[in-house]
């Protein structure tokens, strides 16, 4: 049986000098294998296990109790630096506007102005709640 004339005759000498880096490369491949280095660039096909037990400390535990808090952001910028003086007037009324609850269950539609004091400090004259007082005292700075 012949080969067709539209297919080009591949012998062994054509494949390997077309496949990979040709005749080179299985001359390589045998001389780092008779030197015994074959092994050293080969991957690691093997799955790497990680050992996530807990390990023990390097000094033994000295804590009697510990205390956890969540604290969810801190307080609002009405608390601190923004005075609603319209807000301490509607203190404890019911908004007449509309309102959209995310969940009704929970919520109210009372105002509510926080407990906190107000005063002026500095030559600025900056209004600054009680809950700065580090703040209040370097106001100009």
């Amino acid at each position: 049986m012949s080969q067709p004339s539209h297919q080009p005759c591949l012998s062994r000498r054509h494949w390997l000098a077309t496949s990979g880096f040709g005749l080179g490369s299985l001359a390589l491949g045998h001389l780092l294998q008779r030197d015994g280095r074959s092994q050293e660039n080969k991957p690691n096909l093997e799955p790497t296990i990680y050992d996530t037990r807990p390990k023990p400390s390097p000094r033994p535990a000295r804590a009697k109790a510990m205390i956890s808090m969540f604290m969810q952001g801190g307080p609002s910028h009405h608390d601190l630096f923004d005075r609603k003086p319209e807000l301490q007037k509607r203190h404890m009324t019911v908004f007449d506007g509309e309102i959209k609850y995310d969940n009704a269950a929970e919520s109210s539609a009372k105002l509510f102005y926080g407990p906190w004091k107000w005063a002026r400090h500095g030559e600025c004259g900056m209004e600054l709640s009680e809950l700065l007082p580090g703040l209040a005292s370097v106001a100009d700075d």
